[in-house]
């Protein structure tokens, strides 16, 4: 079964998410502080309180370092409590998920991504990462996967802040943790190649072409599971008009054709 968490306003893009996961024959939950029945009416799945899995306190001592802490860390705990595989609400399936106990992938040549990923809940990978993270360790300058460069850059600005009563942003826990736990414990070497998971890279120009008809498609293997769409770049680029031509119009007509009708609001 795959999670998610969302709160605020709902678009097509994770519509289309829900869409396609039930598509390839997923079931989906997510989580929500909100109100779960009118979510769910919005995104067309069982919609859970997110209180059941990390307390709304825990939550708000996350959200004092930003949104990312808190979906970081609330995809591990609810792997640890067995909710199932996690997914982020910007990843359009294509096809089945892998049945391995691991699922997650290389996102570029560096890091392993979290918006798809599967772990066994008694893996040392996630008690090493979850243990790290549950003592949150934000007020740090450094954190132990920062490259030494930038180590002593944070160092430097840390020390600078701090005479003056500021405090620099919190380091995130999400990708770049995740990659340094899994090379801790010896799991990387069970990530999958980028283009099973992340075949449109962040990095780049790809993301400015993804309306464009046939894009999107040339990107897609057949070893591709899913499109990460990496939904803050794409709103930067592209904003959240529902598409109207390319790849992802044809995965609106086909899984969602009543969002083309006027009275549709979401």
């Amino acid at each position: 079964m795959l999670f998610s968490f969302w709160s605020g306003g709902v678009t097509w893009m994770e519509r289309l998410c829900v869409a396609s996961a039930k598509a390839i024959g997923e079931e989906i939950v997510v989580f929500t502080y909100e109100d779960p029945e009118t979510l769910s009416d919005k995104l067309g799945c069982r919609v859970l309180d997110a209180a059941s899995v990390f307390s709304t306190s825990d939550r708000e001592e996350l959200l004092r370092l930003g949104a990312p802490h808190f979906s970081d860390l609330f995809r591990l705990e609810g792997i640890a409590q067995g909710c199932g595989t996690w997914t982020d609400l910007d990843v359009i399936y294509v096809k089945p998920l892998p049945e391995s106990e691991y699922v997650f992938g290389w996102q570029n040549e560096d890091r392993i991504g979290n918006s798809v990923l599967r772990l066994p809940p008694d893996s040392e990978l996630l008690k090493r990462y979850l243990a790290f993270c549950r003592k949150r360790p934000m007020h740090r300058f450094v954190m132990p996967w920062m490259p030494w460069p930038t180590k002593c850059s944070r160092l430097i600005k840390g020390i600078g802040a701090a005479a003056i009563g500021v405090r620099l942003p919190a380091p995130k826990y999400g990708p770049a943790a995740l990659t340094y736990f899994a090379k801790l414990c010896e799991a990387d070497r069970l990530a999958l190649p980028s283009k099973v998971l992340y075949p449109l890279p962040i990095r780049g120009p790809a993301i400015k072409h993804v309306l464009e008809p046939g894009f999107v498609e040339s990107l897609i293997a057949p070893e591709t599971v899913c499109v990460h769409l990496w939904r803050s770049t794409f709103d930067g680029v592209h904003g959240f008009a529902l598409p109207k031509t390319g790849w992802l119009a044809d995965r609106v007509d086909a899984l969602l054709p009543a969002l083309r009708e006027p009275a549709v609001s979401l």
